[in-house]
């Protein structure tokens, strides 16, 4: 019986194989976008507040310089 049953054995195409292959084993998809959404919202948040650093250093600045003129003022005043 075992000679019979080897003598039906056929080999299958290797379309076949490929196709099992493909089954089994699925193209995976790459969530690129879930990478670099975060990788671009933390440089642009950066870049934001990198933009206002200097901003902010100069608006302090500024007020520095207007609270001495002030205060040289206020000198001036009191000595007249």
């Amino acid at each position: 019986m075992q000679q019979q049953l080897d003598a039906l054995r056929i080999q299958p195409p290797a379309s076949d194989w490929q196709q099992i292959h493909a089954a089994l084993h699925p193209a995976k998809r790459r969530r690129i976008i879930w990478w670099w959404l975060p990788l671009a919202a933390l440089l642009i948040s950066g870049a934001i507040y990198l933009a206002k650093e200097p901003a902010a250093q100069q608006e302090k600045e500024e007020n520095r310089w207007l609270g001495q003129w002030a205060m040289k003022s206020e000198a001036i005043m009191k000595r007249q």
